[in-house]
């Protein structure tokens, strides 16, 4: 989905996961406080609406690639979704964690978030048995050459959504 402004202008483009109690939104790099103190500003005291940012307890790894077998194994779980943008929870390491059929960009791959205490484990092994980890120039010209835009560079307030090529991120109704 995209932010915008209350003019329609592009904020940010983000993911939205439906869980059983909750919504988590995964957004871009240093957009999470920005965000929050927006979303904040619309929840009126009678809703039934509480947000967190769980940013520094929590993390989120992208795993470019449909190895599934690699990847069942490094994560202990036996089904993984497949369909664009599905997601689960499952158990990596005793802990809850999140896994998407989602990679933030064209290329397919997963995305893997869950709390920090596992992180540096869940990365040795995943980058041990399964991927190469990538640099953030590396992410860069991925993100460029795949057209995933983000805030202060592609997405600014001088553009709408569907200027910036959002279509698919957006609904009319």
């Amino acid at each position: 989905t995209v932010f915008v402004t209350a003019t329609g202008r592009t904020i940010d483009l983000a993911a939205v996961y439906a869980l059983p109690e909750s919504l988590l939104i995964t957004v871009s790099p240093g957009m999470a406080q920005q965000l929050y103190d927006w979303m904040d500003r619309y929840i009126f005291f009678s809703d039934k609406v509480t947000l967190t940012n769980e940013s520094d307890q929590t993390f989120m790894f992208t795993v470019l690639g449909r190895d599934l077998d690699a990847l069942k194994k490094v994560l202990g779980i036996e089904n993984i979704p497949t369909a664009a943008f599905s997601h689960q929870i499952s158990q990596i390491a005793g802990e809850e964690c999140l896994v998407t059929a989602n990679s933030d960009v064209s290329t397919p791959g997963y995305t893997i978030i869950g709390p920090r205490s596992i992180a540096e484990t869940l990365l040795s092994s995943l980058t041990q048995d399964v991927a190469q980890a990538g640099t953030a120039q590396q992410w860069e010209q991925l993100r460029i050459t795949e057209g995933r835009p983000m805030p202060g560079q592609e997405l600014t307030d001088d553009e709408n959504p569907l200027e910036a090529g959002l279509w698919h991120s957006i609904s009319f109704e």
